[in-house]
């Protein structure tokens, strides 16, 4: 299923996991929550928050990044998700405009097969100007270093 990567680094992406395919799935965040939608959960962080859910995507102190993650040709990824009913694509992470450069091109499939795109974001990385365009949202969510707070 993954090959590997050709001597063109732009056309390949660290992937932890793709879901929504076989199992409807709906987004759960921003201005499309709860429309149907296919998750590609890109692999790689620049935080560590202690709270997150998604650990498996970087703390390789705990996880095994060789088990969790796969290298996947952007032709692959849009071929995954060009059949799909589901309009919308949600590429999240860890934190995926770490690899944003390669996400150009996965954009841009996406997008000539008719799809929306949405980033989920820590927002600490600015994304390209190639990926503000029509088509793109980007979900922010600020990861602050706050204790939370107990309601009694």
């Amino acid at each position: 299923m993954v090959g590997e990567p050709t001597s063109d680094p732009e056309t390949w992406l660290i992937v932890a996991e793709c879901f929504g395919v076989q199992t409807p799935t709906f987004q759960g965040e921003g201005p499309s929550c709860g429309h149907p939608a296919l998750f590609i959960r890109l692999s790689r962080c620049n935080l560590t928050c202690e709270r997150c859910d998604t650990k498996y995507t970087w703390d390789w102190s705990h996880f095994d990044p060789r088990k969790e993650s796969a290298k996947r040709s952007v032709t692959d990824l849009v071929a995954w998700a060009a059949p799909s009913p589901a309009e919308l694509i949600v590429i999240t992470g860890g934190e995926p405009l770490i690899q944003q450069r390669n996400l150009v091109a996965l954009v841009r499939g996406l997008l000539a097969a008719g799809k929306r795109v949405e980033f989920e974001t820590n927002g600490t990385i600015a994304p390209d100007p190639a990926l503000l365009i029509d088509g793109v949202r980007f979900n922010v969510s600020p990861k602050l270093a706050i204790k939370p707070f107990v309601v009694v």
